[in-house]
């Protein structure tokens, strides 16, 4: 052993040069697309525009679309916790089905309080109920 760590020059007492920066999601939610197919106790569409989401460690954003419109917005996570704050959203009109479900999603993604991860599937609470679930996409690379 002393052999090995006879070639390491740093001592504890010399500091470290230069910045360290880790740029990698802090949980296994953040990063991968996740697309939305189950909400509110009903299947939600999948289609070649669904709706899902990115949640971005290094700037706490999440940005995705409800298949109609586009939203933004920051979250906080922390362990099984997870909040999303006001999102912002695009104002793109559809058809009353594609808006309804929409303000669905939009609500429930208010008042979700923290989520868990399943065989590759995410899962939304609020409080202790499932909300939403959603899988990761399969051709996404999970970038944070």
């Amino acid at each position: 052993m002393a052999a090995l760590l006879g070639g390491c020059q740093h001592t504890a007492s010399e500091p470290i040069q230069g910045p360290i920066f880790v740029q990698r999601a802090v949980y296994d939610v953040e990063g991968p697309v996740w697309v939305l197919y189950h909400l509110n106790d009903k299947p939600f569409p999948v289609t070649p525009v669904s709706a899902g989401f990115r949640l971005l460690s290094k700037n706490s954003h999440v940005y995705g679309t409800s298949g109609l419109n586009q939203f933004s917005g920051e979250y906080w996570i922390d362990y099984g916790v997870l909040r999303f704050k006001p999102l912002a959203t695009t104002k793109r009109a559809g058809t009353p089905e594609q808006m309804a479900l929409e303000q669905d999603l939009l609500a429930t993604l208010g008042r979700v309080t923290s989520w868990r991860v399943q065989d590759n599937i995410l899962i939304l609470l609020a409080d202790t109920k499932p909300v939403a679930y959603l899988m990761r996409h399969p051709n996404q690379p999970a970038a944070n």
